[in-house]
């Protein structure tokens, strides 16, 4: 990091702040003289970094240097953010609502300095003879150069120097596999293999890189689409094991939710209920043989109650894992041939070039491949590299580099080489990742505002600092030093990992300046540590780096007495995690946190936020996401003049905003405003000054805006980086037509900007949607506007529209009619209405009756050729389907719930439907479902893709007849029946051709009871039966 850190303090030395500095200590005899040498020596130190990084790996030497030069870097940073924040200090004082805008424009020009009016003279003192002390320090630093033969490098680039192509949006994904196929095929063949135990193990064993993990997720992915195994589950072990974390992430990677239980023995007994009497595939990623006979047996005998044909695949660097979880079948994956390691190479190195373009690099390239050595990780981070290699000799650079000679067994000479030659912006950047814990899944907004909590991200302010960080995110991911993406419903990459031999690189890198402490681990760090991963605040690890230490992410705050002690002691923290924690006040002693810049606070029990907390005023991004015991912010909320991020997702209780709001000019991020005017706080024209507002928002309390004039001060329509939009209007009392007609009125002028893709109205209480529809929407729900008798026209047009929700509007009647009108007197004759749309729910629509359609009407349109997903709930007076919704010959899955009066209707169950479900009384349908299924006597399986059929709360004493018509059937699920009563060889009779049906029952309670006694288990040519 020193090079960057280097430039950081040079870039903050030549500021018009810092001469102002040199003006205010002038009663310190040189202090102009100091500042202007130590300005001089860092410059002349900075084009040695480059050379001094590559040596110090090899010279104890340059590397003694090295960290010595760093401490007096990151020391000469401190002081001067401390003089920046004591200005900031000064600004917040002089700020008062008549002179506001003329006391800033005077604080530098006049400087009535923090030293002259709110500090003593002694900090003036302290202040210069610490910069004084710095640049001796830094003499004697710069007397051992000499020696050190370092040689000085050309200008590095910097963050004006980021290359301004689109990166994550044309790489080459790198977690292709190469070179696997017989040992996936092994893996797949075992998979259908019958066992003798009824749950089997299979152990993938290999060298770190050699693509384990990237393998497996493939026949992960594979399997899941198959839908042969369920639950599927995937957990990442690593070490150190705590099982009781581990049985709750298998527990919610099968569930889909957090279990609510605690301790090991009913978490165990939870996972045992869990998978019981199914058969399931659980992928253990990264299991470590230490410790493993204590806990492998207790989860494996949990486990011992799937069904017969259940797997489970660990992933381990060690034979012996093998041995002890004694797997019946053991894939050992060694290096790749070399064939498959110069396809994938060529892929990736040479996806920029044309074929015309890279010929003659070709025999380069295949010498660079055979130094990788059969190593997937170390081929994809060199051909990552050599994509930005334009030359020959560029190309026999890297080739001839010693460094394939002279690095340890256990760092990869690709990534040293890729590492050397990042800019310096992306080293920091990089090697900022080794205090994330291994295994943990990054999500790139978070990395961002890290990085920009520490200054990685630079301070020029013609440039949005998280563009900058979005963008070096994508340049790692580029050069494979990121894996395992996720991404959007727009294919922008959200979240990754790093893989363990990269985090190892990242650590080695930084061994005295970033460090992990497990639970239970009983080493400390290194004195030096600047950056720290703890499991709580009693850490001996803390109060040994607390002087020097920059971040601090921790799970548990211990007594709010010794964290006050604490705050006293990290004096140069920028970073401070404390999510999870269970405490429920945050000490006032918070302003002493004066360099702070990123406070993550969500998930804790806070009930109140101190009003010191608005002290910190170099605060950026403050978490409170999850905070559901939170009411209100601290009114002192907008003297944060550089906050840009507040996450407020999920806080139920937040229901006060005090004014000032609209003062947090730089805000980029605001999930939740609440209007609060009738109480004091703040109105919702605040939101009109956040002009930077982007991503998602969700605006409560509407019904306190008095009309559309108030509600246009918001400013919507001007926020083009907004994404995600609610409107809700609960809370309010609308008893008559002119409040009715008030709300109409605001709801118009709320009107966002057309960018906008997600938008939500809820509880709205007007008659009719004053909004014009943004033509960029790909999401829309209307929930609970009860009032409202007509849906906007139009919405058939909507070229981007995915999912539309409307959810209790009991005052519709003619659904169809609202879906599909269409303003004007053009010819509509060849329109196609949502071309896009994938999920339609209609729930709770109380008056629609839908009549047969006029087809000659409906047919000459095209409507919905892309739906997906159709759900239709609580609709008491629907008789018919509506005809163009269940013909879509892309239907993959149909939910019926509760609509009792559906009758007769023409066969239009499409064909390559997935999925049915039934809730409740469904009319005819609950009793056969012959009326939807089309009778085609050419084909002996009219529904090749309809895989699963279930029923819940039906008061059928027997099954709907059809079934056996679903000739692919592989599950029929029954819950909450409680009136199913019937001999399995009544029902089921028709079934048994089915070979692979499973059939599921839970919570029906006659069939239960009539399973027990007929005793159901010892049953022949009866399909699968399964009681949970």
């Amino acid at each position: 990091m020193a090079e960057a850190l280097v430039s950081a303090v040079l870039e903050h030395l030549v500021t018009p702040a810092i001469e102002q500095v040199t003006e205010e200590v002038r009663l310190v005899r040189s202090v102009g003289n100091e500042i202007k040498s130590l300005v001089e020596e860092l410059a002349k130190i900075k084009s040695l970094l480059e050379d001094a990084e590559k040596k110090q790996i090899h010279d104890k030497s340059v590397k003694a240097w090295f960290e010595e030069l760093k401490g007096i870097a990151y020391d000469v940073d401190d002081v001067l953010d401390e003089w920046h924040t004591r200005i900031l200090q000064q600004i917040a004082t002089n700020d008062d609502s008549s002179t506001s805008k003329q006391n800033k424009k005077k604080v530098f020009a006049c400087f009535s300095s923090p030293f002259n009016r709110s500090q003593p003279v002694l900090v003036r003192y302290r202040i210069a003879h610490r910069i004084k002390d710095l640049r001796q320090q830094l003499d004697t630093n710069a007397k051992i150069i000499p020696g050190l033969q370092l040689i000085a490098s050309q200008a590095s680039h910097h963050h004006e120097d980021l290359p301004s192509r689109q990166i994550i949006s044309s790489f080459v994904d790198p977690s292709k596999i190469h070179g696997r196929d017989h040992e996936k095929a092994e893996i797949m063949s075992w998979l259908r293999s019958q066992q003798e135990a009824k749950v089997s193990v299979m152990s993938v064993v290999g060298t770190p890189g050699f693509g384990k993990t990237a393998l497996v997720q493939l026949v992960f992915h594979q399997e899941n689409d198959k839908n042969t195994f369920d639950p599927t589950m995937w957990v990442s072990v690593s070490e150190p094991v705590d099982l009781q974390r581990l049985a709750k992430e298998i527990i919610e990677s099968a569930t889909g939710k957090k279990p609510e239980v605690d301790g090991l023995e009913a978490l165990l007994r939870h996972l045992s209920d869990t998978v019981k009497g199914k058969m399931f595939m659980l992928i253990l990623d990264d299991v470590w043989p230490k410790y493993l006979e204590h806990w492998w047996e207790q989860l494996k005998s949990s486990l011992d109650s799937g069904a017969q044909g259940s797997k489970i695949i660990i992933t381990t660097r060690y034979q012996k894992v093998a041995d002890v979880v004694e797997s019946s079948c053991i894939i050992l994956l060694r290096e790749l041939q070399y064939e498959a390691c110069w396809s994938l190479f060529k892929r990736i190195a040479f996806s920029r070039r044309s074929a015309n373009n890279h010929h003659n690099l070709e025999g380069i390239g295949e010498e660079i491949v055979k130094k990788c050595k059969g190593v997937p990780l170390a081929i994809k981070t060199i051909a990552s590299l050599m994509q930005y290699k334009q030359t020959i000799h560029e190309w026999e650079s890297v080739r001839d580099s010693d460094v394939w000679e002279h690095v340890g067994e256990k760092l990869l000479p690709s990534l040293l080489l890729s590492y050397h030659a990042f800019p310096s912006y992306l080293k920091q950047c990089f090697m900022y990742c080794a205090v994330i814990p291994k295994d943990t899944l990054m999500k790139k907004d978070t990395l961002v505002k890290l990085w920009m909590a520490q200054g990685f991200l630079g301070s020029n302010g013609g440039k949005e600092l998280e563009t900058v960080g979005g963008a070096y995110f994508d340049e790692l991911a580029m050069r494979s030093f990121f894996q395992d993406f996720e991404k959007d419903g727009d294919g922008s990459v959200v979240s990754c990992k790093i893989h363990d031999l990269v985090h190892d690189f990242a650590q080695s890198l930084t061994i005295t300046e970033c460090c992990v402490i497990q639970m239970n681990d009983k080493e400390t760090c290194n004195s030096k540590v600047r950056h720290l991963t703890a499991p709580d605040t009693e850490n001996p690890s803390i109060s040994k780096v607390q002087k020097n230490l920059r971040t601090l992410i921790t799970l548990s705050l211990s007594d709010s007495t010794d964290v006050c002690k604490l705050f006293r002691q990290l004096t140069c923290l920028r970073t401070l995690d404390l999510s999870g924690s269970h405490f429920k006040e945050l000490p006032k002693e918070v302003e002493l946190l004066l360099h702070l810049r990123y406070l993550d606070l969500s998930r804790t029990k806070l009930t109140e936020l101190p009003e010191s907390l608005c002290k910190l005023y170099n605060l950026q991004t403050l978490k409170l996401d999850y905070c559901f015991d939170l009411p209100k912010l601290p009114n002192g909320i907008g003297e944060l003049s550089n906050l840009r991020h507040i996450e407020n997702k999920e806080t139920y209780e937040l229901k006060y905003f005090p004014k000032g709001i609209e003062r947090l000019s730089c805000l980029r991020t605001l999930n939740k405003f609440v209007v609060s005017g009738a109480t004091g706080g703040c109105r919702i024209g605040e939101l009109g000054n956040l002009i930077h507002l982007g991503g998602d928002l969700e605006i409560r309390g509407l019904w306190q805006v008095e009309n559309m004039i108030e509600a246009k001060q918001a400013g919507l329509q001007e926020k083009k980086n907004l994404d995600s939009l609610l409107l809700d209007f609960d809370g309010g009392e609308f008893r008559s037509a002119e409040d009715r007609e008030k709300m109409e009125g605001v709801l118009k002028g709320l009107q966002p900007h057309n960018n906008l893709k997600t938008l939500e109205i809820y509880e709205y209480p007007g008659l009719t949607v004053n909004l014009e529809i943004c033509i960029h929407l790909r999401h829309l729900n209307f929930s609970y506007c009860r009032n409202i008798t007509s849906l906007p026209a139009d919405l058939g047009k909507l070229q981007f529209l995915e999912s539309l929700d409307v959810d209790y509007a009991p005052e519709i009647k003619d659904v169809s009619f609202q879906l599909l009108k269409i303003s004007g007197n053009g010819d509509s004759s060849s329109l196609e209405l949502f071309p896009k749309l994938q999920f339609l729910k209609l729930s709770n629509l109380r008056k629609w009756e839908e009549e047969e359609e006029e087809n000659e009407k409906i047919d000459r349109f095209s409507i919905m050729p892309c739906l997906l997903e159709l759900e239709i709930v609580f609709c008491p007076k629907l008789k018919v389907l509506p005809h163009y919704m269940m013909f879509s010959q892309t239907l993959r899955k149909l939910r019926i719930h509760n609509c009792p009066r559906l009758s007769g209707m023409k066969p239009c169950l499409p064909s390559l439907l997935e999925e049915l479900r039934l809730w409740g009384d469904v009319g005819v349908l609950s009793s056969s479902l012959m009326p939807i299924i089309h009778n085609n006597n050419n084909s002996n399986n009219s529904y090749p893709n309809l895989k699963s059929v279930i029923i819940d709360f039906s008061k059928n004493s027997s099954l709907p007849q059809g079934l056996n018509q679903f000739t692919s059937l592989q599950k029929l699920h029954l819950s909450y029946c409680e009136s199913l009563d019937f001999k399995p060889e009544e029902e089921f009779r028709h079934l048994h051709t089915l070979p692979t049906l499973t059939i599921t029952i839970y919570n029906c309670p006659l069939l239960k009871e009539r399973s027990s006694r007929d005793d159901w288990a010892n049953l022949s040519n009866f399909p699968k039966i399964i009681f949970q």
